[in-house]
Parts: structure tokens; C-alpha cells; sequence
């Protein structure tokens, strides 16, 4: 059951991040403006801004509710390193990669 579910962990976290990092590092069309929008800004909302926003950043520093924030990440580094998911820390959080950064907190 627990392979599963890191599994489960492993395939959200690729679906989710790569458009991220693919969205930061392109110029912004309508198009990714509306795929952003419609596709990564809800999970973003509602699992990461509450504590990682521009309003709040009191956790790390960090916020993710704009492009700068994204690219730029907080006090341990660029949250998206675009073309490069696996080195990206928010990939790395989000898969639990990280002995003291596991995010979300209290989710998947």
C-alpha cells in the first residue's frame, strides 16, 4: 500500500511540476497565461498559498503566487529551475526528497 502511494506522490508531482517549470520559462503567451490559470494556479492555491504567498511569506521566505516567486523560491533557493524538474526544490519538496522540507504539510 505505501508503494503506492509514493508512487501515487511521484506521478502527481511530475504531472504537476513539469508544466510549472516549463510555464517560467517561456515567454508569456495567452496561452500559457490560460494554462497556468485553468491548470497550475488552483493546485498552487490550494495547497501552497497559505503559507507561501506574496501577502505572507513568513515560511522560507517563499512565495508562489506569482511567476517571480516561482522562479526566484525563497531563503533555500530558486523555487523552479526551468527545463530542469529534477533540480528544481519545489520538485524536490513535493516528492519529499527533502529530510526537513516536506510539502504540502499534512498532504499528499
Amino acid at each position: 500500500m505505501m508503494a503506492f502511494i509514493s508512487m501515487r506522490k511521484s506521478h502527481l508531482s511530475i504531472a504537476f511540476l513539469i508544466p510549472v517549470a516549463s510555464f517560467v520559462a517561456k515567454a508569456d503567451s495567452p496561452g500559457d497565461r490560460e494554462f497556468f490559470e485553468s491548470r497550475i494556479r488552483p493546485v498552487l492555491a490550494e495547497h501552497c498559498y497559505e503559507c507561501h504567498n506574496s501577502v505572507n511569506k513568513d515560511k522560507g521566505d517563499l512565495a508562489l503566487d506569482y511567476r517571480d516567486g516561482l522562479l526566484d523560491g525563497g531563503a533555500s533557493g530558486p523555487g523552479v529551475v526551468p527545463g530542469h524538474p529534477d533540480k528544481s526544490l519545489l520538485m524536490q519538496v513535493i516528492r519529499h526528497q527533502l529530510k526537513d522540507a516536506k510539502m504540502p504539510k499534512g498532504g499528499p
